[in-house]
């Protein structure tokens, strides 16, 4: 098993296998054998929970948790603000201590689990 991989567009390509996924992929990040893939959604695409968990067969096992899952928030009839828990993903940040966490476009931070795709702490940053 070889961690090394090649990102092509919507391809994530390694030595043991070739994925193919619906948008392009923006960044991978891999750990302990599973391949954590953000894809890069289209701005007019209504497309979210765009991270996947892929093993090492190029099988996807898990699409990363809804926010509205596991930190439900009551809906204020205002679409700018409860947008804000349906947003894409835009990055991915791993630390020295293999915590991963996803970004959305508004800047909340999700830690989750890597292994499962299962969303574990919020934060919020101001800007």
């Amino acid at each position: 098993m070889d961690e090394k991989f090649e990102i092509i567009k919507n391809k994530l390509i390694t030595n043991e296998f070739e994925k193919n996924f619906e948008y392009d992929v923006k960044k991978v990040e891999y750990l302990d054998g599973i391949y954590i893939v953000l894809l890069d959604i289209p701005n007019d695409c209504n497309e979210i929970d765009n991270i996947f968990g892929v093993d090492i067969s190029g099988r996807a096992i898990w699409r990363i948790e809804n926010p509205s899952i596991s930190f439900p928030t009551e809906k204020t009839g205002n679409p700018e603000f409860d947008n804000l828990t349906e947003s894409v993903y835009v990055g991915l940040i791993v630390n020295q201590e293999k915590e991963i966490y996803a970004v959305t476009f508004w800047g909340i931070k999700y830690k989750f689990n890597y292994k499962t795709g299962k969303l574990i702490k919020k934060e919020v940053s101001r800007w």
